[in-house]
């Protein structure tokens, strides 16, 4: 939507361009918040963008790549670098997007690398955030308030992330089924206030991303289950989180 903030082009088979914004008197720095993929390009046509032009992983990153082949006159919108719109927040068939999300890549974008595939390459993303990550808008949107590697069996604690900040939460996979993540906003007791429990029901495969978009509802996909327990509101208000590998139930109380 609103003003088209620059255009790229497709470069030759098997190779890369990088662009930086600050190169191109056509190229708005820090203006871009989505991306439109035009037809006619190849599947594997990857883009990639971020916030620092000198190092990707320093910052804010997102990788975009076509899953199909895109036809003369079709298109694909990618609604956001890194933000989720659709919750539950699941990949989409068109395009595979991953991303490092520190304080929101949307009009902070300086630098993109746009690679044609050819017959030869298959680039992978240079970051990605750890296993769980969260962030203090819905939707896994804002700055992000802590993230983390799985544990080797548990984890839990009161001083893990910012005190009533986080309102979502990002899984980045491989994660396998049965893993199991408690929030609560008190730290004396999970059952003494509002509380969610989350536990998956499938394994997330290597470098794909779930977004749990908010915390206060019950709620049950193909991916998870999620109970909450409360009516004060718990988005906002995470004091406390626990982690668990091998958890195929919710927490109960």
């Amino acid at each position: 939507t609103q003003n088209i903030a620059g255009t790229l082009g497709l470069p030759g088979g098997a190779q890369s361009n990088v662009i930086k914004t600050s190169d191109q008197q056509c190229l708005a720095n820090d203006e871009a918040r989505s991306v439109q993929f035009n037809g006619p390009l190849p599947s594997g046509t990857v883009l990639e963008a971020a916030d620092n032009s000198d190092s990707w992983c320093v910052n804010d990153y997102s990788f975009m790549r076509l899953e199909r082949d895109l036809l003369e006159g079709e298109f694909v919108c990618v609604d956001s670098f890194t933000r989720w719109f659709d919750c539950p927040g699941r990949p989409n068939e068109d395009y595979y997007r991953i991303s490092q999300a520190v304080n929101e890549l949307d009009g902070k974008v300086s630098v993109y690398r746009v690679t044609n595939p050819g017959d030869s390459l298959s680039p992978e993303p240079e970051c990605r955030n750890r296993a769980v990550a969260f962030f203090e808008g819905n939707g896994c949107s804002q700055n992000m308030d802590g993230d983390f590697d799985l544990p080797d069996r548990s984890i839990g604690g009161c001083d893990l992330i910012g005190n009533d900040e986080s309102r979502s939460m990002k899984l980045t996979g491989p994660i396998p089924a049965g893993f199991r993540i408690d929030v609560a906003d008190s730290c004396g007791d999970l059952c003494e206030d509002d509380w969610a429990s989350i536990v998956l029901r499938d394994d997330i495969p290597s470098g794909e991303e779930h977004c749990i978009c908010g915390f206060q509802t019950d709620l049950s996909t193909d991916d998870y289950e999620m109970k909450y327990s409360g009516g004060n509101g718990l988005d906002g208000k995470i004091s406390y989180i626990f982690m668990r590998i091998g958890e195929n139930v919710l927490a109960q109380c």
